[in-house]
Protein backbone atom coordinates (compact mmCIF):
# COMPACT_ATOMS: atom_id res chain seq x y z
CA UNK A 1 0.00 0.00 0.00
CA UNK A 2 1.29 3.25 -1.28
CA UNK A 3 2.77 5.21 2.11
CA UNK A 4 2.84 8.96 2.86
CA UNK A 5 3.99 10.80 5.82
CA UNK A 6 2.18 14.38 7.30
CA UNK A 7 4.14 16.86 8.94
CA UNK A 8 2.22 19.24 11.11
CA UNK A 9 4.38 22.56 11.43
CA UNK A 10 0.69 24.58 12.72
CA UNK A 11 -1.17 27.05 10.78
CA UNK A 12 -4.94 28.00 10.81
CA UNK A 13 -5.64 24.42 8.98
CA UNK A 14 -4.40 23.12 12.55
CA UNK A 15 -6.50 26.07 14.51
CA UNK A 16 -10.01 26.34 16.89
CA UNK A 17 -11.62 29.13 17.86
CA UNK A 18 -10.47 29.63 21.38
CA UNK A 19 -11.59 32.45 24.30
CA UNK A 20 -7.75 33.73 23.44
CA UNK A 21 -9.18 33.85 19.13
CA UNK A 22 -7.90 31.16 17.03
CA UNK A 23 -4.81 29.17 18.27
CA UNK A 24 -3.55 26.13 16.65
CA UNK A 25 -4.14 23.43 18.45
CA UNK A 26 -4.62 20.45 16.85
CA UNK A 27 -2.28 17.39 16.12
CA UNK A 28 -1.82 16.05 12.93
CA UNK A 29 -4.21 12.82 13.59
CA UNK A 30 -6.68 14.81 14.74
CA UNK A 31 -6.64 16.53 11.15
CA UNK A 32 -6.49 13.58 9.15
CA UNK A 33 -10.09 12.27 10.86
CA UNK A 34 -12.01 15.05 8.39
CA UNK A 35 -10.35 14.08 5.26
CA UNK A 36 -11.70 10.42 4.46
CA UNK A 37 -8.42 9.49 2.77
CA UNK A 38 -8.75 5.31 1.92
CA UNK A 39 -6.88 3.47 0.52
CA UNK A 40 -3.23 5.21 1.59
CA UNK A 41 -1.64 4.43 4.91
CA UNK A 42 -0.83 7.36 5.84
CA UNK A 43 1.67 8.56 9.24
CA UNK A 44 1.84 11.21 11.26
CA UNK A 45 4.26 13.73 12.63
CA UNK A 46 3.58 16.39 14.77
CA UNK A 47 7.27 18.42 14.09
CA UNK A 48 5.60 21.75 15.53
CA UNK A 49 2.92 24.15 16.39
CA UNK A 50 3.85 27.74 14.91
CA UNK A 51 1.76 30.29 13.67
CA UNK A 52 3.60 31.02 9.92
CA UNK A 53 3.43 34.52 10.57
CA UNK A 54 6.19 33.36 13.12
CA UNK A 55 8.22 31.39 11.24
CA UNK A 56 11.85 31.77 11.03
CA UNK A 57 15.00 30.56 9.43
CA UNK A 58 15.43 27.56 11.99
CA UNK A 59 11.97 26.76 11.63
CA UNK A 60 12.25 25.70 8.03
CA UNK A 61 15.95 24.25 8.82
CA UNK A 62 13.80 21.54 10.89
CA UNK A 63 11.68 20.95 8.06
CA UNK A 64 14.09 20.68 5.77
CA UNK A 65 15.71 18.05 8.49
CA UNK A 66 12.59 16.31 8.89
CA UNK A 67 12.09 15.72 5.50
CA UNK A 68 15.55 14.21 4.32
CA UNK A 69 14.98 11.69 7.55
CA UNK A 70 11.77 10.37 6.24
CA UNK A 71 12.84 10.52 2.87
CA UNK A 72 15.77 8.40 4.09
CA UNK A 73 14.26 5.80 5.98
CA UNK A 74 14.51 2.28 4.99
CA UNK A 75 12.26 0.75 7.13
CA UNK A 76 8.41 1.67 6.32
CA UNK A 77 9.71 3.77 3.45
CA UNK A 78 7.23 6.34 2.19
CA UNK A 79 6.29 7.30 -1.54
CA UNK A 80 5.64 11.33 -0.65
CA UNK A 81 5.54 13.34 2.10
CA UNK A 82 2.72 16.24 2.97
CA UNK A 83 3.40 19.27 5.13
CA UNK A 84 0.81 21.24 7.01
CA UNK A 85 1.56 24.90 6.90
CA UNK A 86 0.41 28.16 7.75
CA UNK A 87 -0.93 30.39 4.54
CA UNK A 88 1.76 33.34 5.68
CA UNK A 89 5.07 31.74 4.92
CA UNK A 90 3.84 28.80 2.85
CA UNK A 91 5.85 29.67 0.07
CA UNK A 92 9.29 30.54 1.30
CA UNK A 93 9.57 27.13 2.92
CA UNK A 94 8.04 25.39 -0.46
CA UNK A 95 10.56 27.40 -2.41
CA UNK A 96 13.48 26.95 0.01
CA UNK A 97 12.34 22.93 0.18
CA UNK A 98 12.64 23.02 -3.62
CA UNK A 99 16.17 24.46 -3.80
CA UNK A 100 17.51 21.22 -1.77
CA UNK A 101 14.76 18.29 -2.51
CA UNK A 102 17.00 15.67 -4.38
CA UNK A 103 14.61 12.91 -4.63
CA UNK A 104 11.73 12.34 -6.68
CA UNK A 105 9.02 11.41 -4.11
CA UNK A 106 6.91 14.48 -4.02
CA UNK A 107 6.58 16.93 -1.12
CA UNK A 108 3.28 18.78 -0.60
CA UNK A 109 2.80 21.39 1.56
CA UNK A 110 -0.95 22.66 1.87
CA UNK A 111 -2.75 24.40 4.37
CA UNK A 112 -6.04 26.16 4.78
CA UNK A 113 -7.90 29.89 5.20
CA UNK A 114 -10.35 28.90 8.23
CA UNK A 115 -10.07 27.52 11.26
CA UNK A 116 -10.53 23.65 11.36
CA UNK A 117 -13.78 24.21 13.65
CA UNK A 118 -15.29 26.65 10.63
CA UNK A 119 -18.33 25.47 9.50
CA UNK A 120 -17.10 26.09 5.78
CA UNK A 121 -13.47 25.06 6.58
CA UNK A 122 -11.42 24.40 3.87
CA UNK A 123 -9.02 22.28 5.28
CA UNK A 124 -10.08 18.78 5.11
CA UNK A 125 -10.46 19.50 1.36
CA UNK A 126 -7.16 20.97 1.14
CA UNK A 127 -5.32 17.92 3.31
CA UNK A 128 -7.15 15.20 1.27
CA UNK A 129 -5.93 16.09 -1.96
CA UNK A 130 -2.48 17.09 -0.80
CA UNK A 131 -1.72 13.39 0.28
CA UNK A 132 -3.48 12.17 -2.92
CA UNK A 133 -0.88 14.10 -4.88
CA UNK A 134 1.93 13.18 -2.51
CA UNK A 135 0.84 9.48 -3.24
CA UNK A 136 0.72 9.66 -7.01
CA UNK A 137 3.29 8.21 -8.85
CA UNK A 138 2.06 11.11 -11.53
CA UNK A 139 3.74 13.56 -9.12
CA UNK A 140 7.23 12.17 -8.90
CA UNK A 141 9.81 13.92 -10.38
CA UNK A 142 7.92 17.59 -9.66
CA UNK A 143 9.81 18.80 -6.55
CA UNK A 144 7.98 20.24 -3.96
CA UNK A 145 4.54 21.54 -4.64
CA UNK A 146 1.85 23.83 -3.06
CA UNK A 147 -1.68 21.93 -3.14
CA UNK A 148 -4.61 24.09 -2.19
CA UNK A 149 -8.02 24.89 -3.54
CA UNK A 150 -8.12 22.49 -6.31
CA UNK A 151 -4.94 23.22 -7.77
CA UNK A 152 -1.75 21.45 -7.49
CA UNK A 153 1.36 24.66 -7.89
CA UNK A 154 4.94 24.49 -8.27
CA UNK A 155 6.92 25.61 -5.18
CA UNK A 156 8.77 28.35 -8.03
CA UNK A 157 6.58 31.57 -8.66
CA UNK A 158 3.87 30.69 -6.53
CA UNK A 159 2.77 33.58 -3.53
CA UNK A 160 -0.27 33.70 -1.62
CA UNK A 161 -1.98 36.01 -3.23
CA UNK A 162 -5.02 36.49 -1.82
CA UNK A 163 -5.36 37.01 2.42
CA UNK A 164 -9.03 35.88 2.55
CA UNK A 165 -9.95 33.72 -0.58
CA UNK A 166 -10.15 29.76 -0.89
CA UNK A 167 -8.17 30.08 -3.50
CA UNK A 168 -5.09 31.84 -1.82
CA UNK A 169 -2.02 30.97 -4.49
CA UNK A 170 -1.13 31.66 -7.67
CA UNK A 171 1.37 32.49 -9.95
CA UNK A 172 3.41 35.92 -9.85
CA UNK A 173 6.09 35.13 -12.44
CA UNK A 174 4.47 32.95 -15.08
CA UNK A 175 4.38 29.52 -13.54
CA UNK A 176 1.16 27.71 -14.28
CA UNK A 177 -0.76 25.06 -11.94
CA UNK A 178 1.25 21.69 -13.05
CA UNK A 179 -2.69 19.83 -11.89
CA UNK A 180 -5.43 19.57 -10.50
CA UNK A 181 -7.67 17.36 -8.02
CA UNK A 182 -10.60 16.75 -8.52
CA UNK A 183 -13.25 14.40 -7.09
CA UNK A 184 -10.48 12.61 -5.78
CA UNK A 185 -8.43 12.06 -9.08
CA UNK A 186 -5.14 13.63 -9.36
CA UNK A 187 -4.59 14.70 -12.67
CA UNK A 188 -0.42 16.42 -13.65
CA UNK A 189 -0.91 18.26 -16.73
CA UNK A 190 2.79 19.73 -17.01
CA UNK A 191 6.32 19.29 -15.45
CA UNK A 192 7.55 22.52 -13.77
CA UNK A 193 11.68 23.15 -14.37
CA UNK A 194 13.83 23.00 -11.51
CA UNK A 195 17.41 24.15 -10.45
CA UNK A 196 19.69 21.62 -9.70
CA UNK A 197 19.64 20.52 -5.83
CA UNK A 198 21.95 22.42 -3.30
CA UNK A 199 23.31 21.08 -0.62
CA UNK A 200 20.81 21.09 3.21
CA UNK A 201 21.50 23.85 5.21
CA UNK A 202 23.37 23.60 8.37
CA UNK A 203 22.77 25.29 12.00
CA UNK A 204 24.76 28.20 11.09
CA UNK A 205 21.72 29.05 8.73
CA UNK A 206 19.49 30.05 11.60
CA UNK A 207 21.29 33.11 12.23
CA UNK A 208 21.33 34.15 8.84
CA UNK A 209 20.47 37.59 8.44
CA UNK A 210 18.05 39.35 6.00
CA UNK A 211 17.69 43.04 4.96
CA UNK A 212 15.04 44.13 3.24
CA UNK A 213 15.81 46.25 0.06
CA UNK A 214 13.65 49.58 -0.57
CA UNK A 215 13.63 49.50 -4.07
CA UNK A 216 11.63 46.21 -4.03
CA UNK A 217 8.44 48.38 -2.87
CA UNK A 218 9.01 51.35 -3.81
CA UNK A 219 10.49 52.65 -7.35
CA UNK A 220 11.55 55.95 -6.37
CA UNK A 221 14.30 54.14 -4.32
CA UNK A 222 16.00 52.22 -7.13
CA UNK A 223 18.66 55.26 -7.30
CA UNK A 224 20.10 54.01 -3.55
CA UNK A 225 19.06 50.25 -4.02
CA UNK A 226 19.74 47.58 -6.77
CA UNK A 227 16.68 45.93 -8.65
CA UNK A 228 14.62 43.66 -6.85
CA UNK A 229 15.85 40.21 -8.20
CA UNK A 230 13.79 37.09 -8.64
CA UNK A 231 13.07 35.53 -5.24
CA UNK A 232 14.22 31.83 -6.36
CA UNK A 233 17.70 33.34 -8.19
CA UNK A 234 18.55 35.32 -4.88
CA UNK A 235 17.62 31.92 -2.56
CA UNK A 236 20.29 30.22 -4.87
CA UNK A 237 22.88 32.85 -4.40
CA UNK A 238 22.62 33.04 -0.38
CA UNK A 239 23.01 29.42 -0.53
CA UNK A 240 25.65 29.41 -2.80
CA UNK A 241 27.38 31.72 0.00
CA UNK A 242 26.32 30.21 2.90
CA UNK A 243 26.09 26.47 2.29
CA UNK A 244 22.36 26.83 3.42
CA UNK A 245 18.96 27.93 2.31
CA UNK A 246 18.55 31.69 1.81
CA UNK A 247 16.63 35.11 0.38
CA UNK A 248 13.76 36.33 0.36
CA UNK A 249 11.51 38.22 -1.26
CA UNK A 250 14.27 41.73 -1.99
CA UNK A 251 17.24 40.05 0.36
CA UNK A 252 20.88 40.46 -0.42
CA UNK A 253 23.69 39.17 1.67
CA UNK A 254 27.31 38.83 2.27
CA UNK A 255 29.12 35.62 2.58
CA UNK A 256 29.28 35.94 6.89
CA UNK A 257 25.58 35.96 6.64
CA UNK A 258 25.11 39.68 7.66
CA UNK A 259 23.16 41.97 5.52
CA UNK A 260 24.38 44.91 3.32
CA UNK A 261 23.26 47.65 1.19
CA UNK A 262 24.96 49.30 -2.06
CA UNK A 263 24.26 52.77 -2.70
CA UNK A 264 24.34 53.74 -6.35
CA UNK A 265 24.98 57.28 -7.33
Amino acid sequence: MTRVAVVATGGTIASTASAGGVVASRAAADLLQSTHVTDIDVETVDLMTVGSYRMNLGHIRLISDAVADLLARETDPIDGIVITHGTDTTEETAVLLDLVHDDPRPVVLTGAQRASDAADGDGPRNLADAILVAASPRARGLGVLIAFAGRVLPARGTRKVHTAALAAFGSVIGAAAVGEVVDGSVAITATPRRPTPLPRPSSTFDHTRLQPCAAANFPAASSICRPRPCRCTSSRMAMRRNQAIGGSRSTRMTPTGTSSRTNRK
